[in-house]
């Protein structure tokens, strides 16, 4: 993946079949700077041995665990470590606790959608062992990539992962070899196969459809531990109004909010009622803007969970 304007970022990921790409883990202070969506970008950031922009996961010992999935609005592209919302949330939460404390793993990934998002969870996320999941994706839903969407992107990261695994057991044969090079390079079924998918202009990475499933998957994969979850709609710089109206895919998470009884906060008011500098850009917040987002989530987080912290 290449971040357009910030070459740095993709030093900072590897591949991964399933996820499509991760953070490199045990980054340190990693610099980045350039254009960003047209606004410039300086800041440093770590991972932790997760690859996951937050402090190391300690053992629980009774500790509340918050496990934010999201996009590059998540993740702080833009703004340090600390200052990231999820960070200030920590920060907010931790002061607040009525136990042994509060632990806010930022999972979000620039780049990331709700497909991506719901195969972290059932990958990684939920061995963490989560308390609560805040769920916060839209954006990168409704951009085009490769012609393609996520789904069909997947089918062909599983066809290349048991491709690869077939030609290097292959290799150990001469003849095989042989005709490799008689044929002078391999085959690129990824590039063919991305070909013969019909391109529709303004093809998205999530359908509509798509995006209400895979919010109803998260939910369902969380409610089935008992694990509450928590919709968050991130407003854009535009919607300015405290009457702004909702984009298509926000109005989704609204109405498959109130379809399944989830508690949805969304942030397009609490940004318009605000004042200073909020965003870097359409859509990723200043560390001012971060924190009237993590103040807005702690007071979702203690109506959510009220007996962890006081009163």
């Amino acid at each position: 993946m290449v971040v357009s304007g910030l070459p740095a970022l993709g030093e900072t990921i590897e591949f991964d079949p399933y996820l499509f790409w991760v953070l490199k883990p045990g980054l340190r202070d990693v610099p980045v700077s350039g254009s960003g969506n047209r606004s410039a970008v300086n800041f440093r950031f770590s991972t932790n041995d997760l690859g996951l922009r937050s402090r190391p996961v300690r053992r629980k010992h009774g500790r509340v665990r918050i496990l934010v999935l999201g996009d590059s609005c998540t993740f702080g592209l833009g703004v340090d470590d600390t200052q990231t919302w999820p960070a200030q949330l920590q920060a907010l939460l931790e002061n607040e606790s009525a136990g042994t404390g509060v632990d806010v793993i930022n999972a979000g990934v620039f780049g990331y959608t709700s497909f991506q998002g719901l195969r972290f969870l059932v990958s990684r996320g939920l061995d963490l062992a989560p308390d609560v999941v805040i769920v916060a994706f839209w954006f990168n839903e409704t951009l085009p990539w490769s012609m393609t969407s996520d789904k069909h992107k997947a089918k062909q990261f599983v066809w290349m992962k048991w491709r690869y695994r077939l030609d290097r057991l292959l290799r150990r044969s001469r003849l095989y070899t042989d005709l490799i090079e008689m044929r002078g390079a391999q085959d690129r079924p990824e590039a063919s196969e991305e070909a013969a998918l019909p391109f529709e202009k303004g093809y998205r990475r999530i359908t509509s459809e798509d995006f209400e499933d895979n919010l109803k998957a998260i939910y369902r994969l969380c409610t089935s531990k008992d694990i509450p979850v928590l919709f968050l709609i991130w407003p854009l710089s535009t919607q300015t109004g405290p009457a702004a109206r909702l984009s298509e895919y926000q109005a989704i998470v609204a109405r498959v909010g109130e379809q399944l009884g989830v508690p949805v906060l969304n942030l397009v008011p609490h940004f318009a009622q605000s004042r200073g500098d909020l965003f870097l850009d359409n859509m990723h917040a200043t560390p001012i803007g971060c924190r009237v987002a993590a103040e807005a989530v702690a007071e979702e987080i203690k109506r959510l969970i009220p007996e962890s912290f006081k009163n």
